[in-house]
């Protein structure tokens, strides 16, 4: 089972203030995931364009860009990791459908892996239209619509999914760990600080962590009215 450094961790999860712009360094290294829709910049709107066509061609409802209506000061979620972190979370999820039973003491298939088994979900989840285990790690996007009861074309979560889908299966998967999601918290710093001693010495504490960034990126998603974008 991998176990990754703690020491490293906090670089990892920070928030930021809305204000704050990430390094070119950093973009360039790992995957950032961010929130998008409370201000304008170049490109935004052929972005927002693109989404909306897409939404519309299977039957969806588009996205409502209402930008600058937010404080300059409010925290939102911003995570800077790397591409292959993503896919720790994804084992998790696949290794507890596979195996229900599983527990830290057991062997796994695939906890601990960076490479993500895409083929072997698919024969594991059969009919599950999953919008974390179908979806690139390194492009795309949720939006806060509710995908449910839609027909999805194949291959169309890959690259967009829905906040509030992916928050029901983040949450699904927190139930399975008996993982306590806490309240809406975006600074990831002061979310460190809150679960660093609950989580330190888990098998499973990155993951964990990662759920429950990316649980409060949804809730962000959702509250605000925001993209996520990878």
């Amino acid at each position: 089972m991998l176990m990754l450094g703690w020491s490293n961790f906090l670089y990892c999860f920070v928030g930021f203030r809305s204000s704050t712009q990430p390094t070119r360094s950093a973009i360039a290294m790992s995957l950032i995931i961010r929130l998008l829709g409370y201000k304008i910049y170049d490109g935004i709107l052929d972005k927002i364009t693109d989404i909306n066509e897409q939404l519309k061609q299977i039957g969806l409802s588009t996205y409502n860009f209402c930008p600058d209506r937010l404080p300059d000061d409010i925290v939102l979620p911003w995570l800077n990791i790397s591409f292959s972190d993503i896919n720790l979370l994804k084992n998790v999820f696949l290794e507890l459908e596979a195996n229900p039973d599983w527990t830290p003491e057991s062997d796994s298939l695939f906890i601990g892996e960076r490479i993500f088994f895409l083929s072997l979900a698919k024969e594991i989840f059969t009919e599950k239209q999953s919008h974390l285990l179908w979806h690139h790690n390194y492009f795309g996007c949720y939006v806060p619509i509710d995908f449910k009861d839609v027909l999805l074309p194949d291959d169309f979560l890959t690259s967009m999914g829905s906040s509030i889908q992916l928050k029901d299966e983040l949450t699904e998967l927190a139930d399975k760990l008996k993982l306590d999601l806490g309240n809406y918290t975006p600074d990831f710093e002061l979310l460190y600080e809150q679960r660093i001693y609950e989580l330190e010495n888990d098998p499973l504490g990155f993951e964990k962590m990662l759920l429950l960034c990316l649980y409060n990126f949804c809730l962000a998603s959702i509250k605000y009215n925001l993209i996520i974008e990878f």
